[in-house]
């Protein structure tokens, strides 16, 4: 039941971020969603299998956030970044 609230407010808050009616949308009309997806990294850790396996799901789940973090952190921060890098971050074409 947990995980179907969980799952019901991220799909509801990044829904209707996504019909949004602008051809432009920025990244704080998704921050509720975010936080739906905070309680999801939670309960996939309390649940991952028995303790070894919690263990490397719980590493990997700060690592891969750590990762992200210093990766965006740039853009996050409104550094100045040279024209040509930018599209480091440009995962995809759509992004532009």
């Amino acid at each position: 039941t947990e995980a179907l609230i969980i799952a019901s407010g991220w799909a509801t808050c990044t829904f209707s971020w996504a019909l949004i009616p602008r051809k432009l949308a920025f990244f704080y009309y998704y921050y509720p969603a975010v936080l739906w997806l905070g309680l999801a990294c939670v309960y996939f850790v309390e649940h991952a299998p028995p303790k070894p396996h919690r263990r490397i799901a719980q590493f990997s789940l700060v690592a891969l956030c750590l990762i992200f973090f210093i990766h965006f952190f740039p853009i996050l921060a409104a550094l100045p970044i040279p024209p040509d890098g930018f599209m480091k971050w440009m995962w995809f074409k759509g992004w532009i």
